[in-house]
């Protein structure tokens, strides 16, 4: 048996008895009584708190938003990152690319200038 049950049983005995409870039984069952009544208070909270969906959705849409913003980011600072390391290499190979283009356009035009001919 629990102290607090003790106590209730033996303020119950009293009270039954026609006596008073004592000083001491009366302050402890007035304190079990208020730490009963804020354990209620809580239990009603969290069991309200588990009833409103709409606010549960909104905290788990929240949460989410925060999670997505935070991979935006990340997403972001590995693109630039990697942007940063190709643009240099980019830019060595940029002249033999752009002679490379140059060369297959002028392959392109000549071929077609030829085709042009036979047709003719």
């Amino acid at each position: 048996m629990t102290t607090r049950e003790q106590s209730a049983d033996a303020a119950a005995e009293a009270s039954a008895q026609g006596k008073p409870a004592t000083g001491d039984d009366g302050q402890q069952l007035r304190q079990e009584i208020e730490q009963t009544r804020e354990h209620l208070g809580q239990t009603v909270e969290q069991l309200v708190a588990k009833v409103d969906v709409k606010q549960r959705a909104q905290a788990r849409v929240a949460e989410l938003t925060g999670q997505a913003k935070s991979m935006a980011g990340q997403a972001k600072s590995v693109a630039a990152r990697q942007r940063e390391r190709a643009v240099p290499i980019v830019r060595q190979r940029a002249v033999p690319l752009t002679a490379a283009t140059a060369t297959a356009a002028l392959i392109a035009a000549l071929l077609a200038a030829k085709r042009r001919k036979r047709r003719a």
